[in-house]
């Protein structure tokens, strides 16, 4: 279920984005190229750890002695470093269209901490 929450809170930020960028076409390809490859990595991902194990049990209940479980690192390590590398491309995003207004600079910095805040 993790993974397909990731899915659906990348994907609204990434929608909420496309609603301020109506006039600037590359950004709004920007923004569809790190949704495509949200949901590219994602739903793979959320399969993946869903057959891990063979019976599916043995994922969570350690007293399952039949079946067999693929290696566990490789498919976590890949699936972190996707998340990182995708939570910081959607945060430093808006700043694309901040940094080109004419407002002070203490307004660009404060916005621009306002709209990655979500990012603690």
């Amino acid at each position: 279920m993790y993974n397909m929450a990731t899915i659906f809170i990348k994907a609204s930020i990434l929608s909420f984005y496309l609603r301020f960028a109506t006039a600037n076409r590359p950004f709004q390809i920007v923004v569809y190229a790190v949704l495509l490859v949200v949901v590219g990595y994602s739903i793979p991902s959320a399969t993946i750890f869903l057959w891990m194990c063979r019976p599916l049990r043995k994922y969570w209940d350690l007293t399952v002695t039949e079946g067999e479980c693929i290696a566990g690192n490789p498919p976590y390590l890949a699936a972190a470093v996707l998340n990182s590398v995708t939570d910081v491309v959607i945060l430093l995003l808006p700043l694309w269209l901040l940094w080109p207004l004419r407002v002070p600079w203490r307004q660009k910095i404060a916005v621009s901490l306002v709209l990655m805040a979500g990012g603690l």
